[in-house]
């Protein structure tokens, strides 16, 4: 998968914005706060429809604008698809191949991507929920499964949670909703620990060539029950729930579910942040990203899409040289920097977008 190229409108720091894209590396380049990291967070929302920067998408329009439009080409191999959405202050439209799509459940997956980002750094040390999220957005990207029995979940749980908030309550109500929230809960917690077994076989090799280091790294998916029987987990679950129906009533809240798991990571079976270096911490990272695409790709069988912002500014030209040896050899790479000085001595094809105040200035292709 590739994106072929791009039209901004409106968005964010970019009145008009078009170009196309290099099918292997990609180098957006300029001073601080011109538009570089817009770039690929354009890219991204066209992924994911979400941000990974603000909660709010009207946060995303230019400023005094009422809309702001994205549009892209995507080369899958098999097919080019044509990809727009528009968005504006009180809600969104989305299309493929000029075909509206109703839900968004029907679009994600369009366009795979994952993204490295200097927000990342935080990810171990971060609230719990950082860390399901990232599991939440990865899942749904290649599990419509996923997907429908996560909005399903936190559909049912606001329900419950507005129940229990009541002055008197309807038990044969609340039993139903428990049932549902268990039945979601299943699909969810089964994949994230399936998930989390495959990424963990792959980022213990990803960070030994990376790091060079004789460091293990295990990675843990924390929930309340884990098992394979599906039988198992429903019962168990159940139970849990009656044995914490009288605290959710006087708490008001449901405090059993896999909206409160964690995901941890070690290191020589020490938790990583008490032990792990900063550079360590991103190596770490990056062997989980690279694990991502691995996975991604099992899935799938085509590789995403690289967003790197910012990234390898943080490491030194062998690390950089020891990151391009683990990507995938077709894999498109996209990347923000604000010089290109360590980049000119990467031995691939690659095209210099030049990027000032929201406007490309020049583009340059080497290595061609």
């Amino acid at each position: 998968m590739k994106i072929k190229s791009i039209n901004l409108l409106n968005y964010r720091n970019y009145s008009s914005f078009s170009t196309d894209f290099n099918p292997e590396l990609n180098i957006f380049v300029g001073d601080n706060a011109q538009g570089k990291t817009n770039l690929l967070e354009a890219i991204y929302f066209m992924s994911t429809l979400r941000s990974f920067r603000t909660q709010n998408d009207r946060d995303l329009i230019k400023f005094d604008e009422e809309f702001f439009r994205i549009q892209c080409e995507i080369d899958t191999d098999v097919s080019t698809n044509k990809a727009q959405v528009v968005v504006l202050k009180n809600g969104k439209s989305i299309k493929i191949n000029e075909t509206m799509i109703r839900r968004s459940s029907d679009y994600i997956g369009t366009l795979n991507c994952v993204i490295f980002s200097p927000q990342d750094l935080n990810f171990f040390s971060d609230t719990p929920r950082t860390r399901r999220k990232f599991l939440d957005i990865e899942a749904t990207k290649v599990s419509n499964k996923y997907l429908v029995a996560l909005n399903h979940y936190f559909d049912v749980l606001k329900q419950r949670n507005a129940l229990l908030k009541q002055p008197q309550i309807d038990e044969d109500v609340l039993s139903i909703l428990t049932h549902q929230l268990i039945e979601d809960m299943w699909i969810i917690v089964d994949y994230r620990l399936k998930m989390v077994k495959s990424l963990n076989k792959k980022i213990k090799l990803l960070f030994k060539k990376l790091s060079q280091e004789d460091n293990s790294i295990d990675l843990q998916y924390q929930t309340e029950f884990t098992t394979d029987s599906e039988q198992e987990f429903k019962r168990l679950m159940h139970d849990r729930m009656k044995q914490n129906k009288m605290r959710d009533i006087y708490f008001k809240i449901t405090h059993s579910g896999c909206h409160r798991d964690d995901l941890s990571a070690y290191m020589n079976t020490h938790e990583l942040n008490q032990i792990a270096s900063q550079g360590q911490k991103r190596l770490v990272l990056i062997a989980l990203k690279l694990a991502l695409v691995e996975f991604i790709y099992d899935k799938e069988q085509r590789n995403p899409i690289l967003l790197l912002d910012d990234v390898f500014s943080e490491l030194d030209q062998t690390h950089q040289q020891r990151f391009l040896e683990n990507v995938p050899s077709d894999s498109q790479i996209l990347l923000t920097t604000t010089s290109i000085d360590q980049l000119k001595e990467l031995k691939r094809p690659m095209s210099v977008f030049e990027i000032n105040k929201g406007q490309l200035i020049t583009r340059r292709d080497l290595n061609g």
